[in-house]
């Protein structure tokens, strides 16, 4: 679960968006207390469309790079540690 430090949290939705969705997941922002969106989107069905949502918007100035890339590693750490599908799987 959070800590006083982390920002975001991914949350199993499992089948909840109806019975025919494939299990996904969101991501929580804990500043705003909402799920949050990025590249237009706010749940995956894997860890690798998640990361390429990160890289779509990456930032220009170097000084959020490495926030950057610690949030994408943080949340990808979370939703493996749930079960989720990297996106690399044939």
């Amino acid at each position: 679960m959070s800590t006083p430090h982390t920002r975001f949290t991914v949350v199993d939705l499992g089948h909840q968006l109806g019975t025919r969705e494939a299990r996904r997941f969101a991501v929580w922002d804990h500043t705003v207390s909402r799920f949050w969106k990025i590249n237009g989107h706010q749940t995956w069905l894997r860890i690798g469309d998640l990361i390429a949502d990160f890289a779509a918007v990456w930032p220009d100035a170097a000084k959020f790079y490495e926030v950057h890339r610690a949030q994408r590693d943080a949340l990808a750490e979370q939703a493996f540690a749930l079960g989720f599908p990297t996106g690399d799987e044939s």
